[in-house]
């Protein structure tokens, strides 16, 4: 089945005044799902008050039709709150705000829901988008293998810098448009970049190869990658329901069942 290319606009029900000139962090739902967990990473560790052990505030959530509708239990713990497809976060002392996508976008819907969301970036004004992404390491070619393995960078513009201390390789010709297996939405976030961001909202994309399992480490080395880009804490913080990936501590507690 083939998808139109437009579709109904993200829906937004809170004040996004605040958001306005931050960074967008904006996860890929992709191979091993490094993305999403790296958010949680991100949203555990970005506190104004590390002792409090409470998660990044959540400042809304966003709403859309291709997006599979499915709610479960809060993955940081928050008493009374529900987890939902997309979650918004903001930490505005470092101006950052986190995109958390917890479900997948409906089979043959990638192209439209992710230009309707390249919309509500620009009409939010956010200053530059951080793009997350993983793709399967078993489809590497030797090109993608040399220097940097595990991880490839690439902009929009394509002349836009990075921190000259990410020593990540620039994802190479053949594959700047993103198009890389196990990518989901990569390569549409890109072109809808370059077709209506640039130059005013630069966008970065971070890739990471991974295969599916236990991606904690491939998670951790994503993360430390990240803080060459943004002020982040060196030592991050695990989520709650970390403490059940990957049947290390199986859980009675179903209200932490949220992977």
């Amino acid at each position: 089945m083939t998808a139109s290319t437009t579709c109904p606009p993200i829906s937004c029900a809170f004040n996004v005044q605040s958001l306005k000139n931050t960074t967008l962090v904006v996860p890929t739902v992709s191979t091993g799902n490094v993305p999403q967990l790296v958010a949680d990473l991100l949203v555990t560790s970005l506190v104004k008050d590390p002792k409090t052990q409470l998660a990044l505030d959540r400042v809304g959530d966003l709403g859309h039709p291709y997006l599979l509708n499915i709610c479960g239990p809060d993955a940081y713990g928050v008493s009374g709150r529900i987890s939902m497809p997309l979650e918004v976060y903001l930490d505005p002392l470092r101006k950052i705000t986190v995109l958390q996508q917890r479900t997948p976008i409906v089979q043959g819907y990638s192209a439209a829901f992710t230009q309707s969301l390249v919309d509500w970036i620009k009409t939010v004004g956010f200053a530059r988008v951080l793009v997350v992404a993983s793709s399967d390491a078993a489809f590497r070619t030797d090109t993608l293998i040399e220097g940097t393995p595990s991880f490839r960078v690439v902009t929009v513009p394509g002349e836009h810098a990075v921190p000259s201390d990410l020593v990540v390789k620039r994802l190479e010709p053949d594959f700047a448009d993103g198009k890389l297996k196990g990518s989901s939405n990569l390569s549409h976030l890109l072109a809808s970049a370059k077709a209506s961001l640039a130059p005013q909202i630069p966008a970065t994309a971070l890739v990471v190869f991974t295969l599916e399992g236990d991606n904690l480490q491939d998670t951790l080395m994503t993360y430390q990658h990240l803080s060459k880009l943004l002020d982040l804490p060196a030592n991050p913080r695990f989520p709650l329901s970390w403490q059940d990936l990957y049947g290390t501590n199986p859980s009675t507690d179903t209200m932490r069942e949220v992977y």
